[in-house]
């Protein structure tokens, strides 16, 4: 869809939100408009890209678990060093106080 029509359409698109009644020509440039908004969505869902995107998502989320079980080592080291050493504190900078 062109801007000038996505421009005349939006407001119709809110006003079908609202639940507001529309006119029949308001009506049948809102629904033309809508089925070509969806034919525009499916033609840019390439498969190959959705696939690539998938990869993507699959990879970080495998990272995303590496991380938390490492910090999770960590934080236990961290307890596991505090505990022996319960009158040691730090401050937010970093340094003994």
């Amino acid at each position: 869809m062109d801007e000038a029509n996505y421009q005349r359409w939006w407001p119709l698109h809110i006003k079908a939100a609202k639940g507001e009644a529309l006119t029949t020509d308001e009506q049948s440039f809102y629904d033309a408009g809508l089925c070509r908004l969806h034919r525009e969505e499916q033609l840019h869902a390439d498969p190959e890209k959705l696939n690539e995107l998938e990869a993507e998502i699959a990879r970080v989320e495998r990272e995303n678990a590496e991380l938390a079980s490492k910090r999770l080592q960590l934080e236990t080291r961290l307890r596991r060093i505090e505990s022996r050493h319960p009158m040691r504190q730090v401050n937010s900078a970093g340094s003994d106080a």
